[in-house]
């Protein structure tokens, strides 16, 4: 939560636009199908009337990512309204294990993988099992993982202790960044909204939110505003198809954003201690 001795710094700043291609740089190897979508919905924001949007439906402006909550779900899920499915799991070995029974039975559903700890050798198994993107915090991942060219790197960020690294996240081949807010038996914040806009805002890379908690329609509509590109949810078993397709419902009912992530020039909010005015630029 936002601390007490914390100050508001503003300052101008022009960010990069996101890489479209849908290959690795230089590789010709196709990319995690998760970062394609989240591409093509920053790609496809604000295009004229008259252009033919690519591979993404023109009414999705966001992302729904189930969290698996038991394995015995999978035979299901292939017709689940999602666009993808992560398996939560401490356990890395037992992870894998689950990620390659859901990944044989969802067809071209992307699934990735989030555990507590990740390996050289761990990567390498996710990748023969199927998986397509992995969820990591930098404290835990090896360093190797940054050469990793096939998997989606999915890096979560806590705030406010990440937030003088913004920077150097933007620079490292990092696809997407993830954010965990709301946890169970919780509200969605002010906070929550401040520090999804704050990340939006600074940088280049799409922005995840991950909840315990289902989301209202207007919980929904309110991070879609701060600048969120997808949601990871996890929902208990009771009801589960018909809590996502109201999920789904939900994110298809959103209007297209006006402008794409990395065209607009924006006004960044920084927390900095003892700062009282905006810097002028």
């Amino acid at each position: 939560m936002l601390s007490s001795g914390l100050r508001w710094h503003s300052k101008l700043v022009m960010r990069k636009p996101p890489v479209g291609s849908n290959q690795v740089a230089g590789l010709g190897r196709e990319m995690s199908k998760l970062v394609k979508k989240l591409r093509q919905i920053n790609e496809s924001a604000a295009q004229p009337l008259g252009f033919k949007r690519t591979n993404i439906l023109p009414s999705q402006q966001m992302l729904l990512i189930m969290a698996l909550p038991q394995k015995d779900s999978v035979a299901w899920l292939a017709k689940a309204e999602v666009d993808a499915i992560l398996i939560h799991s401490p356990d890395l070995e037992q992870g894998v294990q689950t990620l390659r029974q859901v990944a044989n039975s969802v067809g071209d559903i992307p699934c990735g993988l989030w555990p507590e700890a990740m390996t050289e050798e761990g990567m390498k198994q996710l990748k023969e099992a199927g998986g397509d993107f992995l969820i990591f915090e930098a404290s835990t991942a090896p360093a190797i993982l940054l050469q990793e060219k096939e998997l989606g790197k999915v890096l979560k960020v806590n705030l406010p202790q990440d937030e003088g690294l913004i920077d150097v996240i933007n620079q490292l081949p990092i696809e997407v960044v993830l954010l965990e807010i709301q946890r169970a038996g919780e509200v969605l914040t002010l906070a929550d909204l401040i520090y999804c806009q704050w990340l939006a805002d600074l940088v280049d890379k799409p922005l995840l939110v991950a909840t315990q908690q289902e989301l209202t329609d207007k919980e929904i509509q309110s991070l879609w505003e701060a600048g969120v590109d997808g949601v990871v949810v996890e929902i208990e078993e009771k009801q589960l198809q018909e809590r996502l397709t109201r999920l789904s419902q939900a994110l298809k009912a959103l209007p297209p954003r006006r402008k794409r992530r990395g065209e607009r020039r924006v006004m960044l909010t920084r927390l900095e201690q003892g700062s009282t005015m905006p810097e002028e630029i």
